[in-house]
């Protein structure tokens, strides 16, 4: 009976041993996703590029890919989130009041179904951003500053 008890206990200290070192892997392997940089100079602008760079894919109908900044690429949409590409909005873009302004730090909101384009312009307290909207193409300039501004 001891030797059947010491047994139990053995592989029950093996089973918690080897649940925990499972977790911790899957746990590991997640903060390395999280936390992968991108090698200069490439930048994820497709579905495919987002799915072969490693970035997770969420359980939608059509398929997406989101990255770890939070721009979401839809599967056969050409490549961008919400059916336009980033290419297409700087396109559209420089075409408008935001011109070649544009820096290469971008961003897609899937709520408001925008693409925010920072601007390399100065203003104090401010962090302008051109603002494309995939649905009508319109553009703005949304400064985002912070703060009481001076009169």
């Amino acid at each position: 009976m001891t030797n059947t008890l010491l047994f139990l206990v053995l592989v029950a200290l093996l089973l918690v041993v080897g649940f925990y070192f499972l977790n911790e892997t899957n746990y590991f392997q997640r903060r390395r996703l999280v936390n992968t940089e991108p090698d200069i100079g490439s930048v994820v602008k497709s579905f495919e590029e987002c799915v072969n760079a490693g970035f997770p894919i969420l359980e939608s109908h059509p398929r997406q890919c989101i990255t770890e900044d939070g721009v979401i690429f839809t599967e056969g949409s050409g490549g961008g989130s919400g059916g336009m590409s980033l290419d297409e909005a700087e396109s559209i873009a420089r075409g408008s009041e935001c011109g070649d302004r544009l820096k290469d730090v971008s961003s897609y909101n899937p709520s408001t179904k925008t693409w925010w384009i920072d601007l390399d312009i100065e203003k104090e307290g401010c962090s302008p951003a051109c603002v494309v909207y995939v649905a009508t193409g319109r553009t703005e300039i949304n400064w985002r500053c912070t703060g009481l501004m001076p009169e």
